[in-house]
């Protein structure tokens, strides 16, 4: 795995869209192919499902390894793991998202969307900037953060992302915020 120095943190991240017309087929890795099975949300269970296209897809780009390689679990806080990466996932109805790095790394992608002022008051704390220019933004971070750190229980108004790794990038239909433990340098493939 590439990094870049002591001081950044190199992250993958391939973002895709979800294809309508690709129909779903038996995953290799029986973990997440169960995961699916046990979802009732057929949205949810597409999202899933190519989510994990995603992670495939960016093992091959970045890495030029097949996921079978990788042994891939859950930890007790149902983050995905491994023995030879780390790794975040993210979904957002239409989008995917995976975040590949030698340290620990949470992303978080949403589709843009109309919020209000009730949704913002929920979501910052006292020291985050109160010009926030777009809640679904500040969103991202914090859920990418909240990966990061591998939190169990995601309350966002505890989480201060001005003291934190992280980039946010708005695209034409997302938003998307990597966060890491360190600098960040950002390698990115695909929509955006």
């Amino acid at each position: 795995m590439t990094k870049l120095s002591e001081n950044y943190q190199t992250i993958n991240v391939l973002i895709c869209q979800i294809s309508k017309d690709e129909k779903r087929e038996i995953l290799k890795n029986k973990l997440r192919q169960k995961e699916i099975e046990n979802c009732k949300n057929e949205k949810i269970k597409n999202q899933k499902y190519f989510v994990w296209k995603t992670l495939e897809k960016a093992l091959k780009m970045f890495y030029e390894k097949d996921a079978e390689e990788f042994d891939f679990q859950k930890n007790e806080n149902g983050k995905l793991i491994s023995d030879k990466i780390f790794v975040s996932l993210s979904h957002s109805n239409n989008f995917t998202a995976v975040a590949l790095s030698d340290f620990e790394v949470g992303i978080d992608i949403e589709e843009k969307k109309q919020t209000n002022q009730n949704f913002l008051s929920h979501i910052k704390n006292s020291e985050e900037n109160l010009n926030v220019k777009n809640p679904v933004a500040l969103w991202t971070r914090k859920e990418s953060v909240f990966k990061m750190k591998n939190l169990k229980t995601f309350v966002p108004s505890q989480i201060n992302t001005m003291l934190e790794k992280v980039k946010t990038y708005a695209c034409e239909d997302f938003f998307i915020s990597v966060a890491g433990q360190k600098e960040i340098k950002i390698n990115f493939a695909g929509t955006c």
